[in-house]
């Protein structure tokens, strides 16, 4: 397929002009920590009126659904707003890729790995239809949810990791655990769980732990997205930045976003989260607290009771419901300015939840 770069493929010839206003919201945007200058090395398939795609990668939850982790995918929705205040067609699209069944690289050997990939399996379906549900509430026509299979499925991945194993010295440091003794070899995981891999591609790295493959297996990820997917941009938590100066240095576009804190916070105490990977313990606000009938009077508690200070908890709740209700930088400012009163602010993020959530729970059944 033909590539046209995105300053020439975009059809008003004001491309130049939304990639700077896009660059200068998120230098400002609360949400966003740090973001690659975004311009012509996202490519776009000239034939197509779909814009560049952008991967979000992201775990189950062993616990409830977080209402924060849709944060990456309103960002991008914003620009996608901002381009079609400019009357600009294409948009970016967002692959989520829900990769759950990677646990099976930290299984303990005391574990059964058919009834574990057994429950991953059905956690990822399930959040699959929570993002199918965002994307289709927030109207981005393009972008779609993905599992663990679809890419251990794909003829090319296990050969991606094994090459990365072979030249495991020019890639980051691999994660060290500090008792690797309970954690299964990759040889122990059945084949039967491993997608497409062959024989040869599982002895090559049978002798490693599995844990150890985890860090190749992720930039294989990268690698066959960008492939399969046409991805040229990784969006997702600032944590992951030895992982993402990697992926930099290889030419893909990096936006990192600020994880959402713990409504306990306070000044000097900020407890920062896993954007999609909810515990219990956690303060936070839940898909799970939709099936109350008090929902919107224990947000409205909920919300009351916590510190306001700059960047804190609240900041970052206004600055969700702005992306999600807003076309253009002037209004997402507006939008979190007249959300000072805490009462304002719990009705509007309990609507912003239903709005993805209680569409979820249609797509799963």
């Amino acid at each position: 397929m033909a590539y046209a770069r995105l300053e020439t493929n975009w059809q008003n010839g004001s491309s130049v002009n939304i990639m700077a206003r896009i660059n200068s919201f998120n230098k400002k945007c609360p949400l966003v920590a740090k973001a690659d200058c975004i311009g012509s090395e996202l490519a776009v398939p000239s034939a197509d009126r779909r814009g560049p795609s952008i991967y979000y990668g992201l775990n189950i939850s062993p616990y409830k659904e977080p209402a924060e982790q849709f944060d990456p995918i309103l960002i991008v929705n914003f620009w996608n707003k901002v381009a079609k205040a400019s009357n600009q067609d294409s948009e970016w699209q967002v692959i989520a890729f829900i990769a759950g069944k990677y646990r099976l690289m930290n299984l303990r050997q005391t574990q059964n790995p058919f009834t574990a990939c057994t429950q991953w399996e059905r956690d990822e379906q399930k959040k699959k239809g929570i993002f199918a549900a965002a994307f289709s509430g927030l109207d981005m026509r393009y972008s779609r949810a993905i599992t663990t299979d679809d890419l251990w499925q794909r003829e090319g991945y296990w050969d991606a990791v094994c090459r990365f194993v072979d030249n495991k010295d020019s890639v980051p440091n691999n994660r060290s655990f500090a008792n690797q003794e309970g954690i299964i070899s990759f040889g122990d995981i059945p084949i039967q769980l491993l997608g497409a891999i062959t024989p040869q591609q599982r002895n090559k790295l049978a002798a490693f732990k599995a844990c150890q493959i985890y860090l190749y297996a992720e930039l294989a990820e990268a690698y066959v997205l960008r492939s399969q997917y046409k991805v040229s941009a990784k969006v997702g938590p600032r944590t992951e930045e030895e992982y993402d100066q990697y992926l930099r240095n290889e030419g893909f576009c990096i936006i990192q976003t600020k994880n959402p804190l713990d409504l306990t916070s306070v000044e000097g105490n900020a407890m920062e989260l896993i954007p999609y990977i909810g515990q219990k313990g956690q303060n936070r606000l839940w898909d799970k607290d939709l099936a109350k009938p008090t929902f919107e009077k224990d947000t409205l508690a909920r919300l009351e009771s916590v510190s306001e200070f700059p960047g804190g908890p609240l900041d970052q709740w206004r600055s969700r419901i702005a992306l999600w209700k807003a076309n253009c930088e002037a209004e997402f400012f507006d939008i979190v300015g007249k959300l000072s009163d805490k009462s304002k602010l719990a009705d509007a993020a309990a609507q912003y939840i239903k709005s993805i959530f209680a569409n979820a729970k249609e797509v799963v059944a």
